[in-house]
């Protein structure tokens, strides 16, 4: 709504636009399995105090779990000379996925069979915590022991105990090869305004996502012509480039990949595609300034509704921040 307000006070035109996704990063550590395993030791661990204090079976049998055994049987995995071969790491992996499930099955199982009632009634924490055992922590021994017996992944292995709104992204970034988290579509407009579609999906394919994004265009500048349009080579697809046709855009510069050799469906002259290339390549910065100060880049919110609605709200930051510096006078407005 900043960036309409902003072409109703003539500081933005929304007649051309360039599109570009990022990443924005959870709230979360590095998914590796062992933390994980010993995360779920010491949730178990946490609840275990409760349970014997409060629980009827309990009292009479009370729950134990030896977190000094998973956490020394975690540090000989974690501490493993870098030229172990794969099948000594493999079998200390296998050692510390026992341990947790020696430990912690007694816990998860009586966890199931708390009812309702009793669980409504403990404190938030407590709650909480049993809450996810309930739900993630069967399935993830089960995705564990899958993965190290048959040396794949399973399709929906959790990557945190918090999050479940988190995919993993392989960018190709220097000093990010992996980034957990959910694609967020930007799109900017003339005067270096943002708006930011809505996250229908956690990983919102590139390819999939342009048409979403000249939706929201047209509902939130009421159909307004566009002249051009600019992409990176992640929003090729010929679909993409009729659907840009259909709705009237002049100049389309979506960047071709290199071994596409069929002619674009509606060509333009060589300098104006490198004029829109080059302008797309603008908005890198741009993400950049949404990123910086708001929570774009690395969300510290708890929850995955949280994290979404912190990285609209560095949107509209930054578009508040470009409306501030377009009302001042010219000479007072600060350069690059």
């Amino acid at each position: 709504m900043m960036a309409k307000q902003a072409v109703i006070h003539g500081f933005a035109d929304p007649s051309d636009i360039d599109i570009d996704s990022t990443v924005q990063e959870a709230n979360m550590h590095y998914p590796a399995d062992s933390c994980l395993l010993k995360k779920l030791g010491a949730m178990s661990n946490k609840i275990a105090p409760f349970l014997n204090k409060t629980c009827n079976d309990c009292m009479n049998t009370p729950l134990q779990v030896n977190i000094k055994k998973i956490s020394a049987t975690a540090r000989e995995y974690f501490f493993l000379p870098k030229n172990s071969t794969k099948d000594i790491k493999n079998s200390k992996w296998m050692t510390l996925l026992n341990v947790v499930i020696e430990e912690t099955l007694s816990v998860i199982e009586c966890c199931k069979n708390l009812s309702a009632d009793f669980i409504s009634r403990a404190p938030w924490g407590i709650k909480w915590t049993i809450y996810q055992i309930n739900t993630l922590a069967s399935q993830y021994l089960k995705d564990v022991n899958h993965f190290l017996t048959e040396g794949m992944i399973a399709e929906a292995k959790a990557l945190s105990f918090h999050l479940k709104e988190v995919a993993c992204f392989t960018k190709g970034k220097l000093g990010k090869k992996y980034q957990f988290g959910r694609c967020v579509q930007l799109g900017r407009i003339n005067g270096n305004f943002v708006f930011v579609t809505k996250s229908n999906s956690v990983q919102m394919p590139d390819k999939t996502s342009l048409p979403d994004i000249i939706r929201c265009h047209q509902d939130l500048f009421d159909s307004a012509k566009i002249n051009s349009v600019a992409t990176d080579k992640g929003y090729y697809s010929k679909a993409n480039q009729k659907y840009l046709c259909s709705v009237g855009v002049t100049d389309i510069a979506i960047q071709r990949p290199s071994n596409i050799k069929t002619p674009a469906i509606s060509p333009i002259s060589k300098e104006r595609d490198e004029v829109l290339v080059n302008r797309r390549s603008g908005i890198e910065p741009l993400i950049g300034h949404v990123k910086f100060g708001g929570q774009l880049g690395r969300s510290r919110m708890k929850s995955d509704k949280g994290i979404e609605c912190s990285g609209y709200t560095a949107v509209l930051g930054f578009n508040l921040r470009q409306f501030i510096k377009c009302q001042k006078p010219p000479n007072q407005r600060k350069t690059a």
